[in-house]
């Protein structure tokens, strides 16, 4: 298994799967959302653009976490109301692709993480 799954299926998990289904690809386009059955969750990585809410071209971690309580259909003002094992699966991805060390993802450090 190369880092690319391991990527997808924790992000799976960290979306609501259960891991006991087999990840899905990323649909063309990267998006993910428009193919998966109805009533599933996509498994797809959350793109730079869904995850840089304000658009300033950085990523803090209040944002990250806010993204991904959006993509799984949460409001954002619960976002860090999510249990401990999920949140540190977050904050794991989070300062493994802040490269930099800086506390904001740019669209670069994001782009080059799972493929690495």
């Amino acid at each position: 298994m190369n880092r690319l799954d391991r990527i997808i299926i924790m992000v799976a998990v960290i979306a609501g799967g259960t891991g006991t289904s087999a990840p899905q690809p990323p649909a063309p386009g990267g998006e993910g959302g428009a193919s998966s059955p109805p009533g599933e969750r996509s498994r797809a990585p959350l793109s730079f653009a869904q995850l840089d809410l304000d658009g300033d071209g950085g990523v803090t971690w209040d944002e990250f976490l806010r993204a991904h309580a959006r993509a799984e259909g949460r409001p954002e003002d619960k976002a860090a109301a999510i249990p401990a094992k999920v949140m540190t699966r977050l904050r794991r991805i989070f300062r493994e692709a802040d490269k930099d060390r800086s506390g904001i993802l740019t669209r670069n450090e994001w782009d080059e993480y799972p493929r690495k």
